[in-house]
C-alpha cells in the first residue's frame, strides 16, 4: 500500500512545518523481529494530525500494520503474510458551542484477513466534550454512517459489493495518572440498520509513559469484534497488541 504510506508521511510533514499553537501531531512506529525457532517480523505505523485555527478542527489520521511469519524448519518457502490492515481518514469538527460540535468525516480502510478488500465510511454526527483539560479529556460522539464494502469473496448470489446504513457511537477518555503517565480508552459501537445482525464493536485501551517533551512509550490493545463474519473468515474478534515509540508535538 504505497499510497497509504505516502499519505501518512505527508500528514506528518505538514504538521512539522506548521505553527505550534494551531497544529498538533502524534506519530508512532513499532517494529518487531524475531529469529531462531520462530521467525517473524511486524511493522506498525500510525499518525494523527489536527489543525484548529479557530472554531473548526481539521483532523487527518492513518494506520498501517503489516506482519510476516516463517517456519525455519522448512527450506525454500517464502515468508507468509499473516496480517495486513490499513486505514486513512479525515474529519472536520465545527464548534456549535463550548462543548458541542458538528463532526463530518470520511475514511477508507482495508483488511483482507477479515474478508474485505476495501471499506469506505462516510460519517456525520454530533460530538459532545464532557471535559477537555490536560488532566482529563472525555467525549461522546453519535451520528450516521454510510458504508460501501468491497469483499474478497462473493456471496451465494455472486455479489461482492455491499452498501450499509449504520449508526456510529463513540466514547473516548484520556486521563493523566501521573506527570509522566496517561491512560486512554476508546469504545465504538456500529449497529447496522441494513443487516441488524451485522453489528461491530471496536475498543482500544492504552497506557502512555512520557520519556521526554516529545517522545513517549505507548502500549495499546485494539480489539475489533464483528458479529456477522464475512465468507471465509473464522474468528469474530481481531486484536492487536502494540508497543510503540511515539512522537507528539
Amino acid at each position: 500500500m504505497k499510497q497509504v504510506l505516502i499519505m501518512l508521511g505527508l500528514f506528518t510533514l505538514i504538521s512539522a512545518q506548521a505553527e505550534e499553537k494551531k497544529f498538533s501531531n502524534e506519530s508512532s512506529l513499532s517494529i518487531v523481529e524475531t529469529g531462531g525457532n520462530a521467525v517473524s517480523e511486524a511493522y506498525n505505523l500510525a499518525t494523527d494530525t489536527s489543525y484548529k485555527p479557530g472554531g473548526r478542527d481539521y483532523r487527518f489520521y492513518g494506520n498501517y500494520t503489516l506482519s510476516y511469519a516463517d517456519d525455519p524448519k522448512v527450506q525454500g518457502i517464502e515468508k507468509e503474510e499473516t496480517a495486513r490492515n490499513w486505514i486513512v481518514g479525515a474529519e472536520v469538527t465545527q464548534d456549535l458551542s463550548k462543548k458541542l460540535g458538528l463532526i463530518v468525516g470520511q475514511n477508507v480502510e482495508g483488511n483482507e484477513f477479515t474478508g474485505f478488500e476495501r471499506r469506505e465510511n462516510s460519517d456525520i454526527g454530533l460530538k459532545y466534550q464532557f471535559s477537555k483539560t490536560d488532566d482529563l479529556k472525555a467525549s461522546f460522539e453519535m451520528g450516521y454512517r454510510y458504508t460501501f464494502e468491497k469483499r474478497t469473496t462473493s456471496d451465494d448470489d455472486g455479489d461482492d459489493e455491499f452498501y450499509f446504513n449504520k449508526a456510529n457511537i463513540v466514547g473516548k477518555i484520556d486521563q493523566k495518572l501521573t506527570e509522566s503517565t496517561r491512560y486512554s480508552f476508546m469504545l465504538q459501537y456500529l449497529p447496522n440498520f441494513t443487516e441488524s445482525e451485522d453489528y461491530q464493536i471496536n475498543f482500544e485501551p492504552a497506557l502512555t509513559v512520557k520519556m521526554s517533551t516529545i517522545f513517549s512509550l505507548k502500549v495499546s490493545y485494539r480489539g475489533q469484534y464483528d458479529n456477522q463474519l464475512n465468507p471465509g473468515v473464522e474468528e469474530y474478534l481481531d486484536h492487536t497488541t502494540t508497543t510503540a515509540l511515539v512522537a507528539k508535538y
